[in-house]
């Protein structure tokens, strides 16, 4: 597959011969987590680089590094002590690093750490989805970009994939008019380690969250009960999707002027989450903010592993339409995993290996599902073990059914 460039003409050109020539070093804050382990793998298998593995528990990070270790027949994994709320500790675990990875549930500690890590001059990648998040490191723009510092936010699945699978959609158009992305998460969670703070951060996230879909020019507000049918395909078949807000999608207008329609939408956990952690619970959240966000997360935490039900996976999909030699044309295409964390892991993994090699290391800030080669990106998707499905619907210029199970030509 010939890979097409992505746009990164802006920011200042990085050295890529004194780059690629260097090994790299990485700390991976939450490097032991259900996420920060695959990522781990992941880069083991496919690099050469060093990893440092970090956490609240030393014995823990050593644990599982040792495994690491053996499983990849090598050194490169040591494991140690950092608790973000202390500075210091942060500060001195950078020394020697290029890149820190932030795979723990410390979105509250966003800006502190940043600042760390500028100070530390160590470039920064983040799985976290949090609109604080975003607040506090736009907050830093301009001194990232002075420090020459390249931060890439919003990675893995969700936030991470949509603008991707949108932008690698466009390259078989001449010109793309509008945009629909659905994805389902269906976990295991009795058989996972899910920490509190984790589900908290999830909780506060949902209680800030206002959709929005973008319709012929502006971004206008949709109320999360319109609900629509979407067919995900085998295993998860068709479900009810409400609107969500990504943000990385509020990129894609400006990049694509013919774009009149764009929206994305997330199916429901199970029946009791979704109407009475997310449904009753959501009525508390507004009418107490925080201070409801305790009793609502052990609602949700109880609700999801309690009534979760197979079949276990994750898929996200995007049925866009526009016009290809001047014919209308519709594309389909679908990513998925069983594994849900796994498909976390694989595009986090895959941003992760651009950067390494120096093609998307850029100073500034930076968001994964804009700053990917998307071609490249979405061909080392299935080649790290992701499923990846597409096709092309040159008779109606539509995409209204499920996803096309067969191979995407040009």
């Amino acid at each position: 597959m010939d890979f097409a460039t992505g746009d990164l003409s802006t920011g200042r050109e990085c050295n890529l011969t004194t780059w690629n020539a260097m090994s790299r070093t990485i700390l991976m804050l939450g490097g032991y987590g259900n996420a920060g382990v695959r990522i781990a793998r992941l880069l083991l298998r496919e690099s050469d680089v060093r990893l440092v593995l970090a956490g609240r528990s030393a014995a823990r990070a050593g644990l599982i590094a040792d495994r690491l270790n053996r499983e990849s027949k090598s050194s490169r994994v040591s494991g140690t002590l950092v608790d973000v709320a202390e500075p210091r500790l942060l500060r001195k675990a950078l020394d020697g690093v290029d890149l820190l990875v932030m795979a723990s549930s410390t979105v509250a500690q966003t800006a502190q750490s940043a600042r760390v890590a500028i100070d530390a001059q160590v470039d920064w990648f983040d799985i976290q989805s949090a609109e604080r998040k975003l607040v506090a490191l736009r907050a830093l723009r301009e001194e990232i970009e002075e420090a020459g510092r390249c931060f890439i936010t919003d990675g893995g699945f969700h936030p991470g994939l949509p603008a991707a699978l949108v932008r690698f959609g466009s390259t078989f158009l001449d010109r793309l008019q509008r945009a629909s992305i659905g994805m389902a998460l269906k976990l295991d969670w009795r058989e996972l380690e899910v920490s509190a703070a984790t589900i908290r951060e999830f909780v506060e996230e949902v209680a800030l969250h206002r959709p929005q879909v973008f319709d012929h020019g502006e971004w206008k507000a949709s109320p999360s009960w319109r609900t629509r049918a979407m067919a995900f395909g085998a295993p998860i078949g068709r479900r009810r999707a409400a609107p969500v807000m990504v943000d990385e999608l509020r990129g894609l207008p400006e990049q694509y002027p013919a774009l009149i329609e764009l929206n994305c939408w997330a199916a429901g956990f199970n029946w009791f989450v979704d109407w009475v952690g997310f449904g009753a619970g959501g009525v508390a959240l507004r009418a107490l903010g925080q201070r409801a966000v305790p009793a609502v997360s052990r609602v949700v935490r109880f609700g999801l592993r309690r009534f979760s039900r197979p079949p276990w996976g994750a898929i996200m999909l995007v049925e866009a339409g526009g016009w290809k030699k001047g014919r209308l044309v519709g594309v389909r295409g679908a990513v998925s995993h069983w594994d849900a964390y796994e498909l976390t892991a694989i595009p986090a993994a895959a941003t992760l290996l651009q950067y390494l090699d120096g093609s998307i290391r850029r100073p500034g800030l930076w968001q994964q599902g804009l700053v990917v080669d998307p071609r490249r990106f979405m061909a080392d998707l299935e080649r790290l073990g992701a499923t990846v499905e597409y096709g092309l619907d040159v008779q109606t210029g539509g995409a209204t059914g499920g996803v096309d199970r067969k191979r995407w030509g040009q």
